[in-house]
């Protein structure tokens, strides 16, 4: 137990080394939120999908 809350607190540390948006896509995939549940990962999907479609956004029109 002592060396799990150990690692869990040297986790926490290097989450916050990365953006926001990082952390919370990582939380999200790996259910670091305490509760891992099937919203978690509904949440997951839907931030990849929004990331998906700002990339698309980005692209340069092949024919105009």
């Amino acid at each position: 137990e002592v060396f799990s809350e150990m690692l869990r607190e040297q986790l926490i540390e290097v989450l916050h080394t990365l953006t926001q948006r990082e952390e919370q896509v990582l939380k999200l995939r790996f259910g670091l939120d305490e509760k891992r549940s099937a919203k978690n990962e509904e949440s997951f999907e839907a931030l990849v999908v929004e990331t998906h479609l700002k990339a698309f956004d980005k692209c340069q029109p092949v024919f105009e």
